[in-house]
């Protein structure tokens, strides 16, 4: 997985966040709306993590005891 781009992994927003597009796609009067969290949002790197402890679920691996962060 790109390093770059890992936020945009995470889970689908549960809320409407709206942004200027980058210099390279601005159109005058046009905002993006988005579908998944982004780097620097307050909640990216918490999205991010429970789409990895989802797919760390779905290999059969468990979080320990104490530590939900930490799987076997």
């Amino acid at each position: 997985m790109d390093v770059k781009s890992a936020f945009l992994h995470g889970t689908p927003l549960e809320r409407d966040v709206y942004m200027e597009p980058p210099v390279e796609c601005n159109k005058p009067g046009i905002v993006w709306k988005l579908r998944n969290t982004v780097y620097g949002l307050y909640d990216a790197s918490r999205s991010w993590y429970f789409a990895v402890k989802k797919g760390l679920k779905s290999f059969g691996m468990k979080s320990v005891s104490g530590d939900d962060a930490f799987f076997t």
